[in-house]
């Protein structure tokens, strides 16, 4: 019996000493989540634990978002809203690097398909390199923050880099049908591996006034 309670033991205390509601400790750690065997229904209480530990509140990390004149604002933990994202709509990206070699040629304004637009993204927020943001809408019915939040950017890391988009969050396929959303994927990983983008803007690339899907 000793054995079996064991593992369950440190995962509770491990919950208790570092979720959100008792530590704000800046530095990852890693954690191995051993919930049980067949006695409990450990595939939701698992995933629920992960959850737990994951979660970055508003006074964790800085926060980043882009001002209506194109600056940056770097919101100090506390302020804003932690991370989080609203309901599912088309909503339009805004180039802000128009010069990097994942968005050059790319319009400066164009319509992304029906997807969740992630705010408060939280962290250490430096030397970040923003490429596109979009405005997240605060309408009631779209809960946004009223702001341009970060959605596409990179980071120097070691020798290398990495980058991160956070568009393709909806169980449909809509937002990864986007034209927009895949060629950010194929020159996102064209320039993390060369350091130069081949892939071209097709004539089908989405407008400001409009989305445009792939099959």
């Amino acid at each position: 019996m000793m054995k079996t309670l064991t593992p369950i033991l440190l995962v509770c205390l491990s919950v208790g000493l570092f979720s959100p509601i008792s530590s704000l400790a800046a530095d990852p750690i890693r954690v191995m989540i051993i919930g049980g065997q067949n006695n409990h229904n450990w595939a939701l209480s698992t995933p629920y634990m992960k959850e737990l530990l994951d979660w970055r509140n508003p006074k964790y990390g800085y926060s980043l978002y882009v001002d209506d004149q194109g600056q940056v604002v770097r919101e100090a933990p506390g302020e804003g809203r932690g991370m989080g994202h609203g309901s599912q709509y088309d909503w339009m990206m805004t180039v802000r690097d128009a010069e990097h070699p994942v968005t050059e040629g790319m319009p400066t304004h164009w319509m992304h398909k029906h997807d969740e637009l992630y705010h408060g993204q939280r962290g250490p927020a430096e030397d970040i390199h923003i490429l596109l943001t979009a405005f997240s809408d605060p309408a009631p019915n779209r809960r946004g923050t009223g702001k341009h939040e970060p959605i596409v950017w990179w980071v120097p890391y070691g020798e290398g880099r990495v980058l991160t988009n956070l568009m393709g969050h909806v169980g449909q396929l809509g937002c990864m049908q986007c034209v927009g959303f895949q060629v950010l994927l194929y020159r996102g990983c064209e320039w993390l591996a060369t350091g130069q983008c081949q892939t071209p803007i097709p004539d089908n690339f989405p407008t400001a006034e409009a989305t445009s899907l792939n099959p």
